[in-house]
């Protein structure tokens, strides 16, 4: 089902979700797809200390409507995978028949103490 101009609370957020749950954020126009503004990339720990990821220049990023995806560009990607791979001993498989969008197998010893990838989006 799709809703222009509105949504079910009750029906799609977690139980009990109030209005002051929803995050809005103005759309870059003239864009093919759901585009944001994005400020600011980092790694917040468990202890909420942020690791600012300087190599992340502000840019665009693309959600799908539920934002189960993400989309940045590849170098991007590849300061994140670099980072957690020096920093939390991540370890990243390529994916064997890539297209434009690639799907990283990522496995890691302790899934616990990892960080939040927080990505700062222009509102």
């Amino acid at each position: 089902m799709v809703t222009f101009g509105g949504y079910d609370l009750a029906k799609f957020a977690k139980p009990g979700a109030s209005e002051g749950d929803i995050f809005w954020s103005k759309m870059i126009p003239n864009e093919k797809y759901w585009t944001v503004g994005m400020s600011d990339v980092g790694l917040k720990d468990k202890k909420n200390k942020m690791m600012p990821l300087y190599d992340i220049k502000p840019n665009y990023a693309i959600m799908d409507t539920g934002v189960s995806y993400a989309i940045i560009p590849s170098k991007d990607f590849e300061s994140i995978k670099n980072v957690l791979t020096e920093s939390y001993n991540v370890t990243f498989k390529a994916p064997e028949d890539s297209t434009n969008v690639s799907t990283y197998h990522c496995q890691c010893a302790d899934y616990e103490n990892l960080p939040d990838i927080q990505i700062a989006l222009d509102l």
